[in-house]
């Protein structure tokens, strides 16, 4: 972790209650879904670096943050495995739920798996953070945050530049390129993780297969009916 060891990441997640295993049609207010929302920004010093000093630039963004989140988008598939450990979790991929079925990232855009922040009492255009909605109240904290900041590093380390944003209401998404979109189910995110080179070096293979074998033991709630699922669901997690 050596790449890292200047920096640190100030992390924090907000859960859902309205996401529900869309085959299951009886939801009220006391059921809690599997989204949560993670906010992350990056400090030196107790000063954020992930926010854009002096005059904003194009995105309002430091160099450092653009290559931090850079690296989470380049990952993004990978990271599910560790972020959207349940079946469940790829029900929640889909366009205008809060989520979106494409690595992307927009600023202030809800509607996105990557969302640049400015909030109120930042410098106007500036970029104080950026929140992730592929993680789950199902996750394992430790290893959904530590795999996070694995993946930024990979982006510093490169010093990956960071795609365009993206308007979700303007933008023309290609359902027919799988180089861009999330993984479709758990199924497709442990292969994506399986082939990861730079997971595979910080993590170790032998912690990848047993990663891929725990989490693979809930594929096979694929095939439940909706009640089983949701029970399934509700009392494991």
């Amino acid at each position: 972790m050596h790449y890292f060891k200047h920096y640190s990441a100030v992390i924090c997640w907000y859960y859902d209650n309205n996401v529900y295993p869309k085959s299951y049609a009886h939801s009220s207010d006391h059921d809690v879904g599997s989204g949560s929302h993670v906010h992350i920004s990056l400090f030196k010093n107790g000063e954020n670096i992930f926010m854009a000093s002096g005059e904003p630039n194009r995105y309002g963004m430091s160099v450092i943050g653009e290559s931090f989140m850079a690296g989470i988008l380049d990952h993004l598939r990978s990271l599910c495995v560790f972020t959207m450990p349940i079946s469940n979790s790829y029900d929640r991929l889909i366009p205008k739920a809060r989520n979106s079925s494409f690595i992307c990232w927009g600023i202030e855009s809800k509607e996105l798996p990557v969302r640049a922040c400015c909030p109120p009492g930042a410098p106007n255009g500036v970029v104080t953070n950026f929140e992730m909605k592929t993680f789950d109240g199902s996750a394992n904290p430790h290893l959904g945050l530590a795999s996070i900041i694995i993946a930024g590093i990979d982006g510093m380390r490169r010093k990956l530049p960071i795609p365009g944003p993206v308007e979700p209401e303007s933008y023309d998404f290609d359902w027919n390129n799988d180089d861009i979109k999330l993984p479709w189910s758990l199924r497709c995110a442990i292969i994506h993780m399986d082939s990861d080179k730079w997971f595979n070096e910080m993590l170790g293979k032998e912690f990848i297969c047993t990663r891929g074998g725990v989490v693979g033991e809930e594929i096979g709630h694929d095939f439940c009916g909706g009640d089983e699922k949701y029970k399934h669901i509700m009392f494991n997690y």
